[in-house]
């Protein structure tokens, strides 16, 4: 769950807990984001996607995730509470020998 602290909910939830926020459905669209002084931009609304690719820290561990930044959404909710939220298409690893392919020098 996002921001659990909130107990934010889908507007169309049927049976939502009683002490819960329904999200608000109106949001803007950007194009990129900067972050760290690098601009990622969303590819859903690029010319093409090579900034819109990204490695993400999932876990204190420092696992990462790799993917395509597809959205960039903000939403308004309320006086107090804003969200900047990116939408991503994540890579899965191929698991497959790549010694006898061109790809075994990298």
């Amino acid at each position: 769950m996002l921001f659990p602290q909130l107990c934010l909910r889908s507007l169309i939830e049927q049976n939502p807990a009683p002490d819960t926020t329904p999200l608000l459905n109106k949001a803007i669209f950007f194009d990129y984001a900067v972050v760290h002084q690098h601009r990622y931009y969303a590819s859903n609304r690029a010319r093409n996607s090579t900034g819109s690719l990204v490695e993400v820290i999932v876990s204190e561990l420092g696992d990462t995730w790799v993917g395509e930044l597809t959205d960039l959404i903000h939403i308004n909710q309320g006086p107090n509470h804003t969200f900047t939220l990116g939408h991503f298409r994540w890579f899965r690893p191929l698991g497959m020998d790549l010694s006898d392919t061109i790809w075994s020098a990298l």
